[in-house]
């Protein structure tokens, strides 16, 4: 079985590691992140460990975070969420958000 950035339908582990190590500062830094795919069964648990072994955790997988889930009573169908990363989306430039840190000069 392929373990690369490719076999989980990502482009290419280049333009994958920079998205990780967003995400990976993002939670360290207390943002809570969400997996919202499409996968499921075996295909789901092999993303999720495969992201794990290159150190990105989830507080979530195809549900709401548990503090929504109290607020609402229920796991509404719909996420809630600040930031939302589609990896299949279309980027225009406009609207293109780089992963790379700014950095005050």
């Amino acid at each position: 079985m392929e373990h690369s950035a490719k076999a989980y339908g990502l482009e290419s582990e280049h333009q994958t590691w920079p998205l990780i190590n967003h995400l990976i500062k993002r939670r360290e830094q207390g943002n809570k992140i969400i997996l919202w795919t499409c996968r499921e069964g075996e295909r789901l648990k092999e993303a999720v460990e495969w992201c794990r072994r290159y150190g990105l955790e989830f507080d979530a997988v195809n549900s709401n975070i548990p503090e929504m889930i109290d607020w609402y009573g229920n796991d509404t169908r719909k996420i809630g969420y600040d930031v939302l990363i589609d990896d299949k989306a279309i980027n225009k430039p406009k609207y293109h958000v780089p992963y790379k840190e700014k950095r005050n000069v």
